[in-house]
């Protein structure tokens, strides 16, 4: 899937070392603020580029993330298939 044009992809570096992929897309035109899309949980910010694009289109800057674990942002578990955390902490810190 190719990125949007002008679409900045990198990671953030959560406070314990664990590599997030974001993705940013800066507002064309006047920007109205700033809107932070999650995916569900499972899902990778590629499958609603279209969505991300046409909120930018509307002058949003645009940034969406993989959760922790998931897509991009690696796994948490032992294999490809499954995701994993010890304690629940994980998920509100």
């Amino acid at each position: 899937m190719e990125l949007p044009e002008g679409g900045v992809e990198q990671f953030w570096m959560a406070p314990d070392g664990w590599p997030i992929r974001r993705i940013d897309l800066a507002p064309r035109h006047h920007a109205r603020g700033s809107l932070l899309f999650m995916p569900g949980r499972g899902d990778f910010y590629e499958k609603y580029l279209e969505s991300l694009e046409e909120w930018r289109d509307a002058g949003w800057h645009v940034t969406s993330l993989d959760w922790r674990g998931q897509a991009g942002s690696g796994r948490l578990g032992m294999d490809d298939s499954t995701g994993h955390v010890d304690d629940f902490s994980v998920w509100i810190e």
